[in-house]
């Protein structure tokens, strides 16, 4: 049982260190992760459902994406690409919206963080607000899991061989 437990705590280790590796090696390609935050493209991807964005320079319509906010380069908007203005701008619109997006400065194709490759809908309720709120946790639970099964196996170990003493 004891060498069970440590195993399952080495393989535990093992994952973790994988999933941080591909984290890491996805985002050194420009690959991105966000939470949408409004409930401006319900129907499509639900208020708190999470992103996976990578970069893409030829835009066609009806792609979503990731778009810095214009005129305010720290908010981030995912919303549905349908064309481009006279003057080189984009049109896009949140799909719950009625209408076009209307921004006193329209996003250019520079503000375009990337186009959304795949979303999850899983972690959509309201009290997930960040992904990378997500990943600590995740990351937090297997280290203390595969530190209680080690330390478990250790311990279930002492006691074995305690046992082992004391019949001889």
């Amino acid at each position: 049982m004891t060498k069970r437990l440590r195993n399952t705590a080495i393989w535990s280790i093992a994952v973790l260190i994988a999933l941080c590796g591909a984290f890491l090696l996805a985002t050194s390609y420009g690959v991105q992760v966000h939470a949408v935050k409004s409930g401006s493209m319900v129907g499509t991807l639900p208020k708190g459902a999470i992103v996976i964005t990578h970069p893409e320079k030829n835009l066609k319509r009806r792609d979503v994406i990731l778009f810095h906010n214009p005129g305010d380069r720290t908010g981030l908007t995912t919303h549905t690409f349908l064309g481009y203005n006279k003057d080189g701008s984009l049109i896009t619109k949140g799909d719950a919206n009625p209408s076009v997006d209307n921004f006193d400065q329209p996003p250019h194709q520079s503000d375009v963080v990337g186009k959304v490759w795949r979303h999850v809908d899983v972690f959509a309720p309201s009290f997930w607000l960040t992904l990378r709120g997500i990943i600590v946790v995740v990351c937090l639970a297997f280290l203390l899991l595969g530190w209680w099964l080690y330390q478990s196996a250790d311990e279930t170990e002492k006691a074995s061989n305690s046992t082992e003493v004391d019949a001889i």
